[in-house]
């Protein structure tokens, strides 16, 4: 009900485009969202596509498509650019159509990947396509790069313990930044936890001045300007008077030191 009320309301102006407009409009999210956003997943897929072709037993059968699918796989996720991995995609497809041995396996793995894009493809219609809309394309591209790790067979012990290594360290640095991520957020809820208090004490302040959480890093943490329906229901949800006018400000460097600085 939510979303069909913002959509006849908030995203008229959306709704009223043409189906080509719309996929027009938002084909840079898709873009945006499906693979620049997930810079590590994507280099950890490229690697794996790269090690998957070499060790495959077809490759001596075809050298030169070998020789272009890794080349595009070893330099998407160094240049990080939107079209150059709708060109990988084009890689994933053909990747285990020439070099997976097992039919079943690639049928499999063909599924998965065409799921993972097909549910950002079918956000090109929405209004509101933002990161968290491709949390299905994010697990699903997982699965698709597990499927295509199993199904390659080592040759040398070295080899796979070497691969499993680089992955692993890749996926370590990504947690890390995840842990500095969520101690960020912990920090910053603090300190707005802390100003909410001081405005429910303070309902004829008149303005009511809120640490703002980065873009991207939580969904909806902040009211937009103009976003009546959320402004009301932000001021009904932690006690504070009606009228007072939500200010969200931004910090240049969100270290626990300027957080709890701020006033």
């Amino acid at each position: 009900p939510g979303a069909h009320a913002r959509l006849t309301g908030d995203n008229a102006a959306f709704n009223s485009l043409s189906i080509m407009e719309k996929l027009s409009t938002n084909f840079p999210l898709f873009l945006e969202h499906t693979y620049t956003d997930n810079r590590w997943l994507m280099a950890i897929l490229s690697i794996v596509l790269i090690i998957f072709v070499t060790m495959s037993p077809r490759r001596k059968e075809k050298p030169a498509e070998a020789a272009v699918l890794t080349a595009v796989c070893a330099i998407s996720p160094i240049l990080n650019l939107g079209w150059l991995y709708l060109i990988e995609t084009i890689v994933m497809v053909l990747v285990p159509i020439l070099y997976e041995t097992d039919s079943f396996r690639k049928q499999e793995e063909l599924f998965y990947l065409l799921c993972a894009l097909g549910a950002d493809l079918v956000m090109l219609a929405s209004p509101i396509f933002d990161s968290r809309s491709s949390i299905y394309t994010v697990y699903l591209l997982f699965l698709f790069t597990e499927l295509l790790f199993e199904s390659i067979s080592f040759s040398l012990k070295p080899a796979k313990i070497l691969t499993l290594g680089v992955l692993g360290v890749l996926c370590v640095i990504r947690g890390l930044s995840y842990y500095q991520l969520y101690h960020m957020v912990h920090n910053i809820t603090i300190k707005r936890n802390q100003e909410i208090a001081y405005y429910q004490t303070h309902p004829d302040a008149g303005e009511a001045w809120l640490i703002a959480y980065p873009d991207e890093s939580i969904h909806s943490p902040n009211v937009l300007a103009g976003d009546e329906t959320h402004d009301r229901f932000f001021k009904e949800y932690y006690y504070l008077n009606e009228t007072l006018e939500l200010k969200f400000y931004y910090l240049k460097e969100y270290t626990a030191e300027n957080i709890f600085a701020s006033n």
